[in-house]
């Protein structure tokens, strides 16, 4: 029989230094995307935005051409439109940003036509809202857009220094941002992203610094600053989000991508200037797709790129073996009646959310105030906390990672979890 008594613990977790000197996690490399030879009509001009729909079909915003492109994920190209069919005229069509629903509804940004066009995946036109103006639903040169997982849609509307935020059908809901430079101001904001969570990342390009937002506008932190280094930004031009919470900007005038982590610690750069593959020259926005797979647009080179990410630091051979320390949350967890409440989301598996293979560690703080040192590792897609107290392998303690500071479960010493479900089952 299992024991049945209760133990709650708070755990701070972060991953510990395991060859020493600092490491990335991992790096990105770089995949063939589609053939140099592509036939005229399919070939890509000046990319400004990218999106992956939830079918892995890959959008992207011609701004040269005045197209939306479509291609599937191995970059063979698809089909592409423009609203009015009958025009090449920029200053009628002028595609800058997309952003993509569950539906796979198409939402562009008509830069020079100050509004938001809406079209199905086949581009067939369905809507438009907005006109040249500063109150609410009006726009000046609105850039970037993106679609929360909730549905709202948030447009970066740049010559007004602000976010506005509307449904699906274009009703004004919201909007937040002033000019400035102060915490919740802007500077020509280009870019916009939204995670699972509700939190908006905003691109703020000539304050050369990223910022993050609840759903409301409320503004939580920001990070970033004018320069070439580590964490330091020269006019991002875009910013992306994945589904596990890493975020990704388009550090445009450094010719390069950098990711974080969802708080703003700085993890990896790949991308520096050339021509040459995996080389980038004025990288606008990026868009991340199911399998964690990078597409780069570059505005400068012409030309999307795709990135596949690789455990370990470069050159290692992808082992994985050298960690940095990174926070990952303050997790709540008691032993008791082998059930478990963790986030589902669409009815989809939550996997590896915000979370590393193996190797993380550090100390959970009882209810009583012990502190127990404790090690995760994983086995076939489930996390385990393994403490000192409990000693031996087989007698692991399930952890599932729902990348939800403060999130809960009770969890029962033996069990394992059914994440899609989100109940327990004995072993």
């Amino acid at each position: 029989m299992k024991s049945t008594s209760k133990r709650v613990y708070t755990v701070l977790v972060c991953v510990v230094l395991i060859a020493g000197a600092c490491a990335a996690l991992w790096h990105f490399e770089f995949m063939q995307w589609r053939d140099d030879d592509a036939a005229d009509g399919e070939i890509i001009m000046e990319p400004a935005d990218i999106v992956v729909g939830p079918s892995g079909s890959v959008y992207v915003a011609d701004i040269w051409q005045s197209y939306i492109m479509k291609f599937d994920a191995e970059g063979d190209f698809i089909t592409k439109w423009r609203y009015p069919v009958d025009t090449d005229n920029t200053d009628v069509f002028c595609p800058t940003g997309l952003g993509v629903d569950a539906s796979e509804h198409i939402y562009m940004t008509d830069y020079k036509n100050h509004r938001i066009q809406k079209f199905d995946s086949e581009g067939t036109y369905i809507t438009a809202w907005g006109s040249r103006g500063s109150g609410n639903g009006e726009f000046d040169y609105p850039s970037g857009i993106t679609v929360s997982p909730t549905g709202h849609i948030y447009v970066a509307d740049s010559y007004n220094n602000r976010i506005q935020k509307f449904d699906t059908d274009g009703t004004y809901i919201t909007s937040w941002g002033t000019e400035g430079s102060g915490n919740g101001e802007f500077s020509g904001p280009f870019g916009v992203a939204a995670d699972v969570w509700g939190n908006v990342y905003v691109a703020d390009t000539y304050n050369h610094r990223i910022q993050k937002f609840d759903s409301q506008g409320g503004f939580i932190s920001a990070w970033g600053m004018k320069g070439g280094a580590e964490g330091e930004f020269y006019g991002p031009g875009g910013v992306s989000v994945d589904g596990q919470g890493y975020v990704y900007v388009s550090d445009t005038q450094n010719n390069r991508m950098q990711q974080y982590d969802s708080h703003g610690n700085f993890i990896t750069i790949f991308g520096s200037l050339g021509e040459e593959d995996g080389k980038m020259f004025g990288p606008c926005a990026a868009a991340v797709d199911a399998e964690g797979n990078v597409y780069v647009a570059e505005a400068k080179n012409y030309r999307v790129q795709k990135f596949k990410r690789v455990w370990g630091p470069e050159g290692d051979g992808g082992e994985g073996e050298d960690l940095c320390e990174v926070w990952l949350g303050t997790w709540d967890v008691e032993y008791g009646d082998g059930t478990a409440a963790v986030w589902v989301i669409d009815g989809s598996e939550i996997r590896d959310s915000n979370f590393f293979p193996c190797g993380a560690s550090g100390v959970a703080t009882s209810e009583e105030g012990e502190d127990v040192p404790f090690k995760i590792y994983s086995f076939q897609g489930t996390k385990f906390m393994y403490t000192e107290e409990v000693g031996e392998l087989d007698q692991q303690m399930p952890y599932t990672f729902i990348n939800l500071a403060g999130g809960e479960f009770t969890a029962e010493e033996g069990g394992a979890y059914d994440i899609v479900s989100g109940k327990s089952r004995s072993q």
